[in-house]
Parts: structure tokens; C-alpha cells; sequence
């Protein structure tokens, strides 16, 4: 069998092989998807929990970090169609335009002792104050002021189980007021575009060429199009 038969048949069977792995990659896409929407759909518009646990006397909540694609349909999924058209309606831009939402719901419950204390005017109210609340109550009006400082940390990471493991995203979110309980999440950020594969340009490089009956490595420079293995 001439050289070039060889050549031609080696190529058409990398062509089959590619081929079939490709539909291998689309079908175990395809079915990824499909386990994302029906999580998304089983959640009913908040993220999942995954863990609660105490440091420093502060509960820390951690919830599965939800990124999806970027369509209309897995954004309202993702946080529940009501909430998602009333950020439409209060942004006044639609959900198509909207790349990350985070929405933390969080309870302050404290019980407090209240002192004794004369304002400059001479009126006579009750106060407490900490790091985080200040309270005053006016007993002549029967009224309260309140302020207080909301601090709520939001980390997101990666992890994975064990090295050969999927990567997992995580969100924890803890108060540093630890009278502060989280109480749900709803949430959602676009997938990132995988890095672009093909393209044409110059390339530089060694190729294989006929001499005569034999092959052999040359030194090869031209346009063209071609897939990026790897970058660096």
C-alpha cells in the first residue's frame, strides 16, 4: 500500500475517532444540563444549604454556589420568577441584561438591658448600645430610634471532595453580630465562556512533508486555521 493510502486511511480514522468522542462530549453535556435545570427546578428559587456550623460563637451558612447559563429561562429557575420580576420592575432593565444576583435574607434577634440616661434638654429615655445596635426609647412620645450596623460576609470558593474529584462551588455566609441568623440565599451568576478553541492566524512550527518516497520533519510557517491544545 502506497505511503499516501496510509496517510490518507490514518487520517480518516483520527476523523472517526474524533468524531465519536465529540458525540460522546455532547451527550454527557446534554445530560448535565438536563441535572442542572431539574435542580434548579427541585430548589424552588433559593440555594441549596450544604452545611451550618459555629466558629467564634457565629453560625456560618454554606450554600451551593449556583452558576448558570445565560438564559431567561434558568435565571428566573435560579431565583424564583416573582423575585425576578420585581428586580425587573425596580431596575427598570430586563433579566437578559442581568449577569449576578445575590439576595441574602438574615434575622436579628437580641433581648437587651435598657440604662437610664438624660438627654441635653433634660428629658430623661432609655438606651443601650454595643458594637452593632444603638437603641433609644422615649418614654414620654412612647417611640423607639434604632440603629444598626449590618456586617454579613459573603465568601465564595472551590473545593473539591478528593483530587481527582468534581470541582464544587461553595458560598459561605456568616454575620459578625452573632444575634444575626442567616436565614436563605437566592442567587445565581452566568457561566464563564470556556477559552475559545479554534481560530485562524499565523502558525509556526514543524510539519511533515514527502521527499521523494519518504517523510520527514520540516520547519513549517503559514495562515491557517487551527486548534489551540493548550495556552500558556
Amino acid at each position: 500500500m502506497k505511503t499516501t493510502h496510509k496517510i490518507f486511511i490514518g487520517l480518516l480514522l483520527i476523523a472517526f475517532v474524533v468524531s465519536i468522542g465529540f458525540n460522546i462530549y455532547q451527550k454527557f453535556e446534554e445530560r448535565k444540563h438536563d441535572q442542572e435545570l431539574s435542580s434548579l427546578i427541585t430548589d424552588n428559587g433559593s440555594n441549596k444549604i450544604i452545611e451550618r456550623y459555629v466558629k467564634d460563637s457565629v453560625t456560618h451558612t454554606i450554600y451551593e454556589d449556583r452558576i448558570i447559563n445565560n438564559s431567561q429561562n434558568e435565571k428566573q429557575l435560579a431565583i424564583g420568577k416573582t423575585y425576578a420580576d420585581s428586580i425587573q420592575k425596580a431596575l427598570k432593565i430586563s433579566l437578559d441584561k442581568i449577569d449576578q444576583v445575590t439576595k441574602i435574607n438574615a434575622r436579628l434577634e437580641a433581648q437587651v438591658a435598657l440604662s437610664n440616661k438624660q438627654t441635653s434638654t433634660g428629658q430623661t429615655v432609655k438606651t443601650h448600645k454595643d458594637q452593632y445596635l444603638d437603641l433609644t426609647y422615649y418614654p414620654e412620645t412612647d417611640s423607639l430610634k434604632m440603629a444598626y450596623d449590618i456586617h454579613l460576609n459573603d465568601v465564595r470558593y472551590r473545593n473539591k471532595k478528593w483530587i481527582f474529584g468534581k470541582e464544587n462551588r461553595y458560598t459561605d455566609l456568616y454575620p459578625e453580630d452573632k444575634r444575626v441568623t442567616i436565614n436563605g440565599l437566592k442567587s445565581f451568576r452566568i457561566k464563564e465562556d470556556p477559552p475559545k478553541r479554534f481560530g485562524l492566524g499565523l502558525s509556526v512550527g514543524y510539519g511533515v512533508a514527502k521527499d521523494g518516497n519518504t517523510l520527514k520533519m520540516v520547519p513549517y510557517f503559514g495562515a491557517g486555521l487551527n486548534y489551540n491544545l493548550s495556552e500558556f
